[in-house]
């Protein structure tokens, strides 16, 4: 395998760093950042919201995506 190792407790960590990011576009538009302005306006956070609560209701099916061997070779995600 390549990279860190990524457990499921990284299913745990998605709602609020969307949330952080979320915070970050409002806060940047209501500084007059026309760019997170115009991202605002076209949807993106309704989006990062709606995938807050698919990952919160959806929590234990994407956890236990980590451990099935998708490749066959015995080896976990």
């Amino acid at each position: 395998m390549y990279g860190p190792q990524v457990g499921a407790e990284v299913i745990d960590v998605v709602p609020e760093r969307l949330q952080a990011l979320i915070d970050f576009m409002r806060d940047q538009a209501s500084r007059g950042n026309e760019a997170f302005q115009q991202r605002i306006a076209d949807g993106h956070t309704d989006l990062y919201e709606a995938d807050i609560s698919y990952v919160r209701a959806n929590r234990d099916t994407l956890r236990a995506g980590f451990n099935v061997d998708w490749a066959g070779t015995g080896a976990r995600w």
